[in-house]
């Protein structure tokens, strides 16, 4: 395992088996229309492809 990666405890098959109805959300804030109005959406940055050339190779025409 990659050192970097938290090791998850979560058992996934049977959260994957879960119905909609079956899932707790009484931890979770309702949400109304002046929760929404004031959301913002942040979209990443788009990034621009870069190539590396090993000056050593001839560079293809």
């Amino acid at each position: 395992m990659n050192a970097n990666k938290k090791f998850i405890l979560s058992d996934w098959p049977r959260i994957d088996a879960m119905s909609d109805a079956e899932v707790d959300y009484s931890d979770a804030p309702d949400t109304d229309l002046d929760f929404w109005e004031a959301a913002v959406v942040n979209s990443p940055r788009v990034k621009k492809q870069v190539t590396l050339c090993n000056p050593m190779q001839e560079i293809p025409q």
